[in-house]
């Protein structure tokens, strides 16, 4: 387990300012400034995201699907025909696809 005091131990590389930074500075999931990620936490962040990419990647199963509609203008109220498919989920239709 990591100390919340710890410095990240490893010199960085910052491309914005094209600056070494030091060794000292401390993870960016501690409360201690100035700030750097450490190895340690962007290996997990690497990780993570594989990990959705590949959960995303993965064809979504069939999934059975009712509407049910209808309208009330008065009495009696109207119930349209029942519709029932089954069918693949697809990105824009209540499945979020778009991590990269």
């Amino acid at each position: 387990m990591r100390r919340s005091r710890s410095p990240v131990g490893r010199s960085g590389y910052n491309v914005v300012t094209g600056s070494i930074t030091a060794a000292t500075n401390f993870d960016l999931m501690s409360y201690c400034a100035p700030k750097w990620i450490s190895d340690y936490s962007y290996r997990h962040i690497l990780a993570t995201a594989a990990t959705l990419r590949a959960s995303i990647a993965a064809p979504l199963p069939a999934q059975r699907a009712v509407v049910v509609s209808g309208s009330i203008r008065g009495a009696p109220a109207r119930l349209s025909p029942v519709l029932e498919w089954t069918r693949r989920a697809r990105a824009g239709y209540g499945v979020r696809r778009s991590i990269r």
